[in-house]
């Protein structure tokens, strides 16, 4: 086997994992949040500005290097995180009835970031 070939097949253990991110970029005064999930669920492509209250653009998961590189590298600290109450039925009854079906239906709620363990994704 040539060792281009050998090269390309990874084993298990080759694998890197990193922290499941996405990122928003503020239309009107371009301020950015990074968010990591902490629950798998269904996102909005526009949350408002934590800055200036205008509307954020999902950056749909590809993320510059300096936003998504792995724990040990340099790389910018979430400040928010997707999580789900589902399962909480106290935590379900404090929402309002749109984000109780938000929920219901698959959907990730956004906070400020916790202590909570981020989901990671396997890359290579």
């Amino acid at each position: 086997m040539s060792s281009t070939k050998r090269k390309m097949q990874r084993n298990e253990s080759d694998s890197i994992f990193v922290e499941y991110r996405n990122a928003y970029i503020c239309k009107s005064c371009r301020h950015v949040v990074l968010i990591v999930y902490i629950h798998d669920g269904t996102t909005p492509f526009l949350i408002e500005c934590e800055s200036c209250g205008g509307e954020a653009q999902s950056f749909m998961h590809v993320l510059p290097p300096v936003l998504s590189l792995p724990q040990g590298f340099e790389a910018l600290e979430p400040t928010k995180e997707w999580y789900s109450p589902a399962g909480d039925i106290e935590a379900m009854a404090k929402l309002t009835p749109a984000k109780q079906e938000h929920v219901n239906k698959g959907g990730v709620l956004l906070r400020d970031r916790t202590d909570a363990k981020p989901i990671k994704r396997k890359i290579g």
